[in-house]
């Protein structure tokens, strides 16, 4: 379905398209005597917003309330929004992929055909909020494959106009500061394998059987911390699997406490390209920013979607482990 980007008052634009819903940021109060607050496009609107609101009591950070008010016939739902207020870029990118997740989450599951949804997030970082409303949207679009028709409003003094559909969706935007990163872990990468003279393949097992072999100390202690089997961590240390699951693959880099250009090595050797999806790239903010505890980055990456569990169980229809007879 199309996820369309416009710029403008997301008020007015429901109001034309004649969308199903529009979402309205709206904080809890903190004290009784205060008054709930709204963001500028809805300013107009604050005595009738906080009227509707008022019996809504409550709502859980992220979370979506219904509300019997409308507009022009389209219905008004709220979202809770406490921003960080340390505005550390990484706590409010995670913040505001969790918020977006849970906003389309909830208009799937109310059956909603379309629904407008203004730009959230601090308004001196617009840029910065609007490419993670882009990332988080579009992951949500490829992982659901939702019906749901996706209006998204940025501020009027920001960007021109442009409209996407979730056939042309771009990959995820890369992590500008990190590219140089990786690009010199494969130019070095691809320098070594020359140097060995010997094919791809042989050259990509016998690293993994240094780290694997050479890092993991107690394999039932590494099964316990990132919950996978112990079996077939030492399956694929013995070659009898040649290929986990990704998000097994990364855990294991994880829990094995490799440095940044281990951590590449291995996922790489094992046959991934990475960093290459949104998921990747979270893991990768949160181990250089200093997390590097496994359940502490798996629950993060819960938070955000539990589709980016590190832990997750192989789905029934998933491609199963290859095992080196498979090869």
């Amino acid at each position: 379905m199309p996820f369309f980007i416009i710029k403008g008052d997301p008020v007015k634009y429901a109001e034309k398209i004649k969308a199903d819903v529009l979402v309205v940021p709206s904080r809890n109060r903190d004290r009784q005597y205060m008054s709930y607050r709204f963001d500028p496009p809805f300013y107009s609107l604050r005595k009738p917003l906080a009227a509707a609101r008022e019996p809504l009591g409550y709502i859980r950070e992220c979370r979506v309330a219904a509300s019997e008010y409308r507009i022009a016939d389209v219905s008004v739902v709220f979202v809770s929004a406490k921003y960080p207020m340390d505005h550390d870029e990484l706590k409010m990118q995670m913040y505001l992929r969790k918020c977006y997740h849970h906003i389309l989450s909830w208009a799937e599951k109310a059956e909603i055909k379309s629904i407008v949804i203004p730009l959230l997030g601090f308004g001196a970082y617009d840029e910065l909020n609007e490419k993670t409303a882009v990332e988080a949207v579009g992951v949500h679009i490829r992982m659901t494959r939702t019906d749901l028709n996706i209006y998204l409003v940025l501020p009027p003094d920001i960007r021109p106009v442009y409209i996407e559909d979730t056939a042309e969706l771009p990959g995820t935007p890369k992590t500008a500061e990190y590219d140089d990163i990786y690009a010199q872990y494969d130019r070095k990468f691809e320098e070594e394998l020359r140097l060995s003279g010997i094919g791809r393949a042989e050259f990509c097992k016998n690293r993994l059987y240094k780290y694997l072999n050479s890092r993991i100390e107690n394999a039932e202690q590494l099964s316990r911390e990132i919950d996978y089997d112990k079996g077939s961590i030492c399956k694929f240390r013995s070659g009898k699997i040649a290929k986990p699951r990704k998000h097994r693959v990364i855990a294991m880099a994880i829990g094995m406490g490799l440095s940044d250009e281990e951590r590449y090595d291995l996922i790489k050797c094992a046959g991934y390209r990475y960093p290459e999806d949104e998921r990747d790239r979270i893991v990768e903010s949160l181990m250089r920013s200093g997390c590097r505890d496994f359940k502490a980055i798996n629950e993060k990456l819960c938070d955000i979607s539990p589709e980016f569990a590190l832990n997750a169980a192989s789905r029934e229809n998933a491609p199963r482990e290859r095992s080196a007879k498979d090869i």
